[in-house]
């Protein structure tokens, strides 16, 4: 696969955590998945990494830890790289060796960190207080959006651009934005066009550039959101179709979900996304600007916020958002963090169990489970999927 299309840190609920805390703030007929045993051979398989949380760091943790694994065998077989891994952004991995991240130390200290031996060790640099997104365009073109968090007046944001895979970083852009602001990780549709997100307290602004970070306008006309949402990054499959994924956090919201798109390169935004209500919409996937997957655990509301997982909803897209079909249902499994190797070959896990599709997402087969570990995250190389890893 060419280095285009490539994945960004919209599936980070670490870092939505992160944020919150920093500026204060139907059912339809599917197709039951079928299980099957373990494939009997494997092929050669490029690099998957997960976070995860094993047994014993659970019991002897408050909270646990969270250590980095890395997969060579398409999920059967891991090993630890590194423990303690405190990102709260997914990392970007260029290749199978060299990646950036970004995230927050045990003691609060905030960093972003580069590898370039597949995740085995991370050097990590720290600003002052800044709060840290970062964005690969391929495997050379990438920036970095930089807003620190002062404790009062206002929130000084730089934007560094890096042409060289991040060996030398040049800054080409420096504002202010609002007491108690930050913004969300950039999102680059080509090395001139990017969007990015001017989050404050539980309302937010699309903000675009047209020459590669050196300077920005605001997009939307009045600021988006409101009391208890709070969006997870942005993300266009086209210059003019946008994404975001909104989390619920509001009392009895239980972490529910929804998506919001535009269709005007991010001057207005809806809720209307051509899927059904789906609160529970957990992650979505583009592998290309037509094709898509939003993965949406099925779960029960007890009391005012405890939520129980009881299975799981894939919806496809091959039109690029315009229309969305049930492609899995399942009340055996609660599958999280898609993601695709090819246009056909996925992983998904549940838990301790790695589950794998070969024909994009209709039929499943669990093909390991680690009794030892709880998975929280899963990614591979950001040459196909641009949303979720």
């Amino acid at each position: 696969m060419q280095k285009s299309p490539r994945s960004t840190v919209v599936r980070g609920w670490r870092w939505l955590a992160l944020l919150t805390a920093a500026v204060g703030a139907t059912l339809a007929l599917g197709v039951l998945p079928q299980f099957g045993p373990a494939a009997q051979t494997r092929h050669t398989q490029p690099p998957i990494w997960a976070t995860a949380i094993s047994t014993a760091d659970r019991s002897t943790n408050n909270p646990p830890s969270v250590s980095l694994y890395e997969s060579r065998d398409g999920g059967l077989n891991w090993t630890k790289l590194e423990s303690g891994f405190t990102a709260f952004n997914v990392p970007s991995m260029l290749s199978a060796t060299d990646g950036w991240t970004s995230g927050q130390t045990q003691t609060g200290a905030l960093y972003f960190g580069q590898t370039r031996n597949g995740g085995q060790t991370w050097t990590r640099y720290f600003g002052s207080k800044d709060l840290v997104g970062l964005d690969f365009l391929n495997d050379e073109d990438g920036w970095r959006s930089m807003t620190n968090l002062p404790s009062s007046g206002q929130v000084s944001w730089k934007i560094y651009r890096t042409t060289d895979g991040g060996l030398h970083w040049i800054p080409v852009f420096q504002s202010h934005l609002a007491t108690l602001s930050a913004t969300s990780a950039p999102f680059f549709v080509n090395a001139q066009e990017g969007f990015i997100l001017d989050i404050e307290g539980p309302e937010w602004d699309v903000l675009e550039t047209q020459n590669g970070g050196q300077s920005f306008r605001r997009l939307t006309a009045r600021p988006l959101g409101g009391a208890g949402v709070s969006p997870v990054g942005v993300t266009f499959t086209t210059p003019r179709r946008g994404w975001t994924l909104v989390a619920s956090t509001g009392a009895g919201a239980g972490g529910l979900n929804f998506l919001m798109t535009s269709t005007n390169g991010g001057r207005t935004w809806s809720e209307n996304t051509a899927l059904p209500k789906l609160a529970t919409v957990e992650q979505f996937d583009f592998l290309t600007a037509n094709d898509g997957y939003v993965l949406a655990p099925v779960r029960t509301i007890s009391g005012r916020s405890a939520v129980t997982p009881v299975g799981t909803r894939l919806y496809q897209t091959t039109d690029g958002g315009a229309s969305w079909r049930l492609i899995d249902q399942s009340q055996s499994m609660t599958l999280t963090n898609l993601v695709f190797l090819t246009s056909l070959k996925g992983l998904a896990v549940e838990g301790s169990r790695i589950f794998e599709t070969e024909d994009g997402g209709r039929r499943w087969h669990r093909i390991a489970q680690k009794p030892d570990l709880d998975f929280q995250s899963l990614w591979s190389l950001n040459q196909i999927s641009r949303l979720s890893q």
